[in-house]
């Protein structure tokens, strides 16, 4: 790829509509914005509240844990948007890391979001969309049923998606819209009811079995690694924030448009998640929310009665299965991207003749869904190999742009020009992204020593990558093309 063509092409707008890979740039700023808010605002937030109600004593302390995940998230959003600047091409950090490690890394981060992250956001979403459906249309809510719906959704999107259907920006804008209208009405909502209770926010759990459960596990991890636990699922609702970057190669203007696109979008989904806990600490207690499966149904129905909580499930259900749409057809890029560069085996990097769909590629991602649904038994599992594998990575990401950064001060000071990229700089982005890499390991540490080995087996996956990548390369007897 000439990188160098791809970037001078970059800075143009509709006169210079192509990118170094030959992909049209047509993603606007307000698509991208959309894009952005589309990825983060999914499923999560109507059934992690309930996780991390579980682990933390009083409303303060869960509403603390979501400003601490919205701080690190806009953290976050600051790197991604200097990293999406500098290198604006298709593939997201599979970019990143190449350009400041070289392909071992990249190979990686490939294999494990093939084997482990993106498999288990599908398999969270899918699992969120079947508890609600389920009581929606009264066909049971015990585990194996739900684990049948979560793989039949799965298995139905991945088909749809091999036969080609095509998502345009201005649908994903329409669907943002009312995902973001809905969240909004149902916070807004929620307070005018006034069937809630302000004093929700100053006691502790209010109830025997939810003050009991948090208290336990205070007791027995410390109120530091309780908060540490519970931002697992903090951390699983705010993703996304980096996706628009894996389509930066169709982004018009993208030194431009990307940065404010991740900032704005990432500050609006704060501002929503923030009133959402609100609006369910406003009429359920805290003890309440430790206990519901669809604490955003049971939030309604206290609201509004049953006819509340049946408007909300019906929402939740739609909103999850646009983005688990969304997250089939984005998720399969980095396999395909792989299998075409020659990092994966060919079959996977085909398109069908008649629908020009990864076909391959997708079923495979489609497998590994359902196979985390059988081994991760709850969300909260599903989440933490979630955030351990795809956090992890966006650690030593931003760990990769304080090296470029440093590399180009080295050659600043020796005279000599910077490499493609140079110049483009962020305010506070080193700083955003020290912060991110400390706190961020100290939570994925707390909940590989307290977690189970379903958890575990997502750093055995990751510590294979590297591995991996020189057995492949024995085997095919060729590098990997970057």
């Amino acid at each position: 790829m000439n990188y160098d063509g791809a970037m001078s092409r970059a800075s143009g707008d509709a006169a210079q509509p192509l990118a170094g890979d030959g992909l049209r740039r047509v993603i606007t700023f307000w698509d991208a914005s959309a894009l952005v808010v589309g990825m983060i605002v999914g499923s999560g937030i109507f059934r992690a509240p309930a996780a991390v109600a579980g682990h933390l004593p009083s409303a303060f302390w869960i509403m603390t844990a979501w400003v601490i995940g919205g701080l690190l998230s806009l953290a976050g959003g600051i790197v991604a948007a200097e990293l999406g600047a500098r290198f604006p091409r298709s593939g997201g950090q599979y970019v990143f890391l190449q350009e400041a490690y070289g392909p071992s890394v990249a190979f990686a981060f490939g294999w494990t979001e093939i084997l482990i992250s993106k498999p288990s956001v599908l398999a969270g979403i899918a699992s969120i969309f079947a508890g609600y459906f389920a009581p929606l249309v009264g066909i049971g809510e015990g585990v194996r049923v739900q684990q049948a719906l979560a793989m039949g959704a799965i298995a139905l999107l991945t088909f749809v998606n091999c036969l080609g259907v095509k998502s345009g920006t201005r649908t994903q804008n329409v669907l943002t819209s009312v995902k973001v209208a809905g969240l909004a009405l149902l916070g807004v909502g929620v307070f005018a009811s006034g069937r809630g209770d302000w004093s929700h926010f100053t006691s502790g759990q209010g109830g025997a079995s939810g003050a009991a459960s948090a208290a336990a596990g205070v007791a027995s991890h410390g109120l530091p690694v309780a908060l540490a636990l519970a931002l697992v699922s903090v951390l699983y609702t705010y993703d996304g924030w980096i996706d628009v970057t894996y389509s930066a190669g169709e982004v018009v203007n993208p030194r431009r448009a990307l940065p404010r696109a991740i900032l704005c979008g990432t500050v609006l989904c704060v501002g929503l998640y923030l009133l959402a806990n609100a609006a369910y600490l406003y009429v359920l207690a805290p003890s309440e929310m430790a206990g519901a499966s669809r604490v955003a149904a049971d939030a309604l129905g206290r609201a509004f009665g049953s006819a509340g909580a049946q408007a909300l499930a019906i929402l939740v259900v739609v909103s999850s299965l646009g983005v688990l749409n969304g997250s089939i057809l984005t998720g399969v890029r980095v396999p395909y991207a792989m299998a075409v560069a020659g990092m994966l085996f060919a079959p996977l990097g085909r398109l069908h003749r008649r629908t020009l769909s990864p076909v391959n590629a997708l079923v495979a991602q489609g497998l590994f869904a359902c196979l985390i649904l059988v081994l991760a038994k709850t969300f909260e599992n599903i989440a933490s190999l979630f955030v351990e594998t795809t956090w992890l990575f966006y650690a030593v990401s931003f760990a990769g742009l304080l090296r470029i950064q440093w590399r180009e001060a080295r050659e600043a000071r020796a005279g000599v020009l910077p490499r493609g990229g140079a110049g483009v700089r962020i305010p506070f982005s080193t700083l955003a992204a020290v912060i991110f890499i400390l706190v961020t390991l100290a939570i994925i540490g707390s909940d590989l020593v307290n977690g189970d080995w379903r958890v575990r087996t997502g750093m055995v996956v990751v510590a294979a990558g590297i591995p991996m990548y020189h057995l492949w390369r024995a085997m095919t007897g060729s590098c990997v093309r970057a």
